[in-house]
């Protein structure tokens, strides 16, 4: 959401590293794996506007940050044409957020795809609204998967 320096929390397996505590909440101490955070390091943080002010706006922005998407999301004072982040059951408020963080945006699509199934869930884009009352009910047997969000066109 805003420039500075923060602390990234190095997970004993890389894909885990991450700026959220809660996700971190969440992870530790599973019996299936064993998660854990023992290292940080100092990292640079910058904004999605300020990305593009520097790149140009991207076609498509994926969003994987462990936890951290409502905060990247809230850094962007602009609609892009296509992008997604995670959901994670686990922390299924986060991707609600991320969603009323978006919905500022007028001609957004929603869609979603279950973690690694590479197939969207509606054959059809849904409006905010429709993708807020679907994630809010999915089953918590859903672990994972993306949200996928366009904008609009005629």
């Amino acid at each position: 959401s805003h420039a500075g320096i923060a602390k990234l929390h190095l997970g004993n397996f890389h894909e885990v590293s991450t700026l959220s505590q809660d996700f971190m909440n969440q992870y530790q101490g599973q019996e299936k794996y064993n998660i854990y955070w023992d290292q940080t390091e100092e990292v640079k943080l910058t904004t999605l506007d300020q990305l593009i002010q520097q790149f140009g706006i991207p076609s498509f922005c994926k969003i994987d940050v462990e936890g951290y998407e409502s905060e990247v999301l809230k850094g962007l004072t602009q609609p892009l044409p296509c992008l997604s982040f995670e959901y994670n059951s686990k922390l299924r408020y986060k991707t609600l957020e991320c969603l009323d963080i978006l919905s500022k945006f007028d001609g957004l699509q929603f869609n979603f795809s279950q973690y690694e199934t590479m197939k969207l869930s509606f054959a059809s884009w849904q409006s905010y609204q429709d993708l807020y009352n679907f994630i809010s009910n999915l089953s918590n047997k859903i672990l994972t998967g993306d949200v996928y969000v366009r904008k609009y066109k005629d």
